[in-house]
C-alpha cells in the first residue's frame, strides 16, 4: 500500500515546491498626472485628484519625452505624464501628448 501511495506524495512535493518558487509578475499599475519637479533620479507628480506623490527613478526605467526616448531632466513643471510601476519599482514614465 505504502508503495502506491508514495509516487504521489512526491509528485505533490515537487508539484508545491515549483508553484512556491514561481515569480508572479504583479499587473503593471498606470497613474497619470502633472509633473511637480524632476531630477536627481526623484520624479515627484501631482496625480489628477491633487495629491503629489514621489518616485525613485531607477536607470532602468523608461522615460519618454514626446513619443522619443528622453531623460528625467527633461520632464517640465506641470508637464502631463502617465508613470507606469509594477508596485514598487518605476518601468515606465512618459509624457502625454496631445491627440493630433
Amino acid at each position: 500500500m505504502y508503495a502506491k501511495l508514495l509516487p504521489c506524495v512526491a509528485l505533490a512535493l515537487a508539484a508545491a515546491i515549483v508553484v512556491s518558487t514561481t515569480s508572479w509578475a504583479a499587473e503593471p499599475i498606470t497613474q497619470e498626472g502633472m509633473v511637480v519637479s524632476a531630477g536627481g533620479g526623484k520624479l515627484t507628480m501631482k496625480d489628477k485628484g491633487g495629491k503629489e506623490s514621489t518616485h525613485t527613478i531607477g536607470t532602468e526605467a523608461k522615460i519618454t519625452v514626446n513619443g522619443k526616448p528622453g531623460k528625467l531632466e527633461e520632464l517640465k513643471l506641470g508637464t502631463p505624464i502617465r508613470v507606469t510601476t509594477d508596485g514598487a519599482t518605476v518601468l515606465a514614465v512618459a509624457t502625454i501628448d496631445e491627440v493630433k
